[in-house]
């Protein structure tokens, strides 16, 4: 595993983790659920950001962001509670067990033609274009890149090669 992604008090959970993977039923393996990580476990879903002074480990469900400084967690709560405020975003929601379900519910309904997904194509394609897009930044340290929307690339070629792919044939 890359020293990046090694967190603190992993050393101490790293039997106790490989017990539990190897536990799991053949249906929790399987499941689209994303579970809940323990301390010191990277989450099933998430990202990290590196920097010069420390990571930022982003949990995509159900957990708040963790800031890691020297290997050491930092308490960033006062911080997230400032920008809550700051945008008068209220207490967010954290109930797995009745929220979880509704993201894949929705789709499928959204599918259907029943309902409406709390976040559409219409968004979630421009979410992930930047996200995407940001992967493809990382390539690149030190550089500005330049994005054409209009025509799907880059000003700079060799990022270009980043925006396809092979595809595996069926």
């Amino acid at each position: 595993m890359h020293e990046d992604l090694i967190l603190p008090n992993s050393a101490a959970n790293k039997e106790e983790s490989s017990k539990s993977n190897s536990e799991e039923s053949e249906e929790d393996k399987i499941s689209l659920d994303a579970g809940i990580a323990e301390a010191g476990q990277l989450p099933e879903q998430g990202a990290m950001f590196v920097g010069d002074k420390g990571r930022l480990l982003l949990p995509h469900f159900m957990q708040l962001p963790q800031k890691i400084v020297d290997g050491e967690y930092v308490d960033i709560s006062e911080e997230i509670a400032q920008v809550e405020k700051a945008n008068n975003m209220g207490k967010p929601v954290r109930d797995y067990a009745s929220e979880g379900p509704k993201h894949y519910h929705q789709f499928v309904d959204a599918c259907l033609g029943e309902a409406e997904c709390s976040a559409p194509f219409s968004y979630a394609s421009r979410l992930t274009e930047t996200i995407l897009l940001g992967v493809i930044a990382g390539k690149f340290p030190n550089q500005t890149l330049h994005w054409d929307a209009q025509n799907a690339k880059f000003a700079e070629e060799e990022a270009n090669q980043y925006l396809a792919g092979d595809y595996r044939d069926f």
